[in-house]
């Protein structure tokens, strides 16, 4: 599957999709660093009740080429940017979550990076940063009731994980839970849960000859980490390996969404990859029913409504990525501005569908879709992004 540039790599690695959850109780504490400290703030907790009106927010990154050359967390509420703080740059923001009437969003900053975790737009601190050639990264929030998750992984800059974590944070208290791997190199994309179970989705990591290591797709429940299955197209004898991009649950099903491959040669030479759906943890290769020869893709984000599954993705052509979104299975093409975009994340409202990402060639333009229309958020002057998107009706 072709690369096309710096930042659609970043973000085939750290595509966050909103969650929609709902009641969770207790988590067991585990010591893993870094942390968020708990907001001393104090935070306001309720639902808003109903005028009818819809916000829609998403976060990103943006840039331009003077004073954010190299990147500002922020968020756009209804289109309008807001940059968000940090004490060093760049820095990015990957998920958005309100609680009550806080807005809630996090991220990271500087180099080494440190987790960010941003209240109403101001920087909640870490308590502690990476040191040496270590980073750290918020790469997804999601709220139940009156708790808010936050996931969070440490890497090294070859992008193999060390720790991964996720917090419930209620008020001033956190409460730390690890999210441990066989090989202790787990990372976390995505987060939602389900009574007293908090499911966490992202990857593995594993050793399959000397010459060839890779990412599986694995999900934790709680903290007991389970891989993901493979459909019946990979043959047994294949080295299997992937990503999982977003979970969500809906009643008793857990449904999760990402990107697999197979390899039949003990180097790791891959023909292409392939969008997967998992429900109750059996896997689904989705359609790729579209004109074109399609050498790939993935499958980035997943909602749940009134018993429809809403899947966004991407399937790759040898000139380029065009954005898809599944509904049951169905696919049908997202209309993009430069013929080249990834979605990275999708809320649905009602009978409305909204999918966030990137439009861009040779610079990224942050963006959403409706329904099926794109709006752009940025001018394509330079590289912006947009990670996740919410959508709240009061």
């Amino acid at each position: 599957m072709r690369k096309t540039f710096t930042m659609k790599r970043f973000l085939k690695l750290l595509i966050i999709v909103l969650c929609t959850i709902t009641v969770i109780t207790s988590c067991s504490k585990s010591g893993v660093t870094p942390k968020i400290k708990p907001d001393t703030t104090g935070t306001k907790t309720g639902t808003t009740t109903g005028t009818g009106a819809i916000d829609v927010y998403v976060a990103g990154t943006y840039s331009n080429l003077t004073t954010y050359l190299h990147g500002q967390a922020c968020y756009w509420k209804n289109g309008t940017l807001v940059l968000l703080p940090a004490p060093s740059s760049p820095s990015q923001a990957f998920s958005i979550s309100v609680l009550g009437s806080d807005v809630y969003v996090s991220g990271c900053y500087g180099s080494p990076e440190s987790p960010a975790l941003w209240k109403n737009g101001l920087l909640i601190p870490s308590e502690s940063a990476p040191t040496g050639p270590w980073g750290a990264r918020a790469t997804c929030t999601a709220v139940s009731n009156n708790t808010l998750y936050v996931g969070i992984d440490t890497y090294t800059y070859t992008n193999i994980a060390t720790t991964a974590e996720y917090l419930a944070i209620t008020g001033t208290k956190s409460v730390e839970s690890g999210l441990p791997d066989g090989n202790n190199q787990p990372m976390v994309k995505s987060i939602c849960a389900s009574g007293s179970t908090v499911y966490s989705a992202g990857t593995g990591y594993i050793t399959f000859t000397s010459s060839f290591t890779a990412t599986i797709p694995v999900y934790w429940a709680n903290s007991n980490e389970q891989p993901f299955s493979f459909p019946s197209e990979f043959g047994s004898a294949m080295y299997k390996f992937g990503v999982a991009y977003g979970i969500t649950t809906s009643g008793t099903n857990v449904y999760a969404v990402g990107e697999i491959n197979g390899s039949n040669d003990p180097n790791g030479a891959s023909v292409s990859s392939a969008p997967v759906l998992w429900k109750n943890n059996v896997a689904t290769i989705l359609s790729e029913t579209a004109p074109g020869i399609w050498t790939g893709g993935a499958a980035t984000g997943v909602a749940v409504s009134n018993n429809d599954v809403y899947i966004a993705g991407y399937l790759s052509q040898i000139n380029g990525e065009e954005p898809v979104l599944w509904k049951n299975g169905v696919m049908t093409q997202l209309p993009q501005h430069t013929g080249d975009a990834l979605p990275s994340g999708i809320a649905v409202n009602g009978s409305d569908v909204y999918i966030c990402g990137i439009d861009g060639v040779s610079t990224n333009s942050a963006c959403y879709w409706k329904n099926g229309t794109e709006t752009l958020l940025t001018d394509g002057t330079s590289d912006c992004a947009a990670h996740g998107i919410l959508v709240v009706q009061h």
